[in-house]
């Protein structure tokens, strides 16, 4: 549990020799963006050692604990931005996004970094299966037979003066593979205030996990740190998709797939 700061409890590792975690560190762009890559042994999801359901923890450089999420599965698929095909924009835009069935149609929730400061600007799901051509990213994704103007006009992020930005944006009538619309397997894109296109990735997650990350609660030190996301993706089968070099990938026999990521919580 992350409902207070001493749920969280120390570092887990039963029966080892020596603490695992004393070595997994993360490390920041300029942007205070960081993309994660472990793998820690002796560890599964359900069975020796099992992580399922526990707390991940972030600290900062000083090891106060400054975020803290559970582990947990989810039904939705998640989208990893990177660098926009042929973008020349000149901000490194990266996050996630975890997209998920709601009462509606789909829920769009997560946290962007390296966006311009104090701005308005645009995240929208396009018609394109690719992420490595522009020419195939395609428009904003809707059927005219369901709206009568673009849906995704509305769907706008706001960014801090760190250049952060938590999403959270429900969207009816779409689905992840059902009736509607199916978003799964298409492009996502942020826009920049000006609408040019920053940052995509794909909506390309089978099965995946995630940790919903608020500040840690109390906070042990005054800090206007902001909110770290990290999601991993995993290969879609359906698109020759290359995988983020930064990105883990879980082995074929973690089932189920209950891959670590984090997500803010307001």
């Amino acid at each position: 549990s992350c409902a207070s700061s001493s749920d969280p409890g120390g570092h887990y590792y039963p029966g080892m020799s020596s603490d695992p975690w004393s070595s997994t560190e993360y490390v920041t762009n300029a942007d205070g963006v960081a993309s994660i890559n472990f793998e820690v042994d002796s560890f599964t999801l359900a069975g020796t050692n099992p992580v399922a359901g526990r707390v991940v923890v972030v600290h900062d450089s000083n090891s106060n604990r400054i975020a803290c999420g559970v582990l947990a599965s989810t039904v939705g698929e998640v989208v990893t931005f990177g660098k926009y095909p042929d973008s020349s924009t000149g901000y490194d835009v990266a996050g996630t996004m975890l997209i998920e069935p709601s009462m509606s149609g789909i829920g769009m929730r997560g946290t962007l970094g390296g966006l311009e400061a104090n701005v308005m600007g645009g995240i929208h799901i396009h018609s394109g299966y690719t992420v490595d051509d522009a020419d195939g990213v395609g428009g904003h994704y809707y059927e005219s037979a369901f709206w009568n103007t673009d849906p995704w006009n509305s769907v706008m992020y706001t960014s801090d003066g760190s250049g952060f930005a938590n999403c959270d944006f429900d969207m009816s009538n779409f689905s992840m593979t059902g009736v509607g619309e199916p978003v799964s397997l298409r492009a996502m894109v942020v826009h920049l205030s000006d609408s040019d296109r920053a940052a995509a990735g794909l909506i390309s997650t089978r099965s995946a996990g995630d940790v919903y990350v608020s500040d840690y609660s109390p906070a042990p030190t005054a800090s206007s740190s902001p909110t770290i996301t990290l999601m991993p993706i995993s290969a879609p089968t359906s698109f020759p998709v290359p995988l983020p070099s930064l990105v883990p990938v879980p082995t074929p026999t973690q089932l189920p797939a209950l891959v670590p990521s984090l997500v803010p919580v307001p």
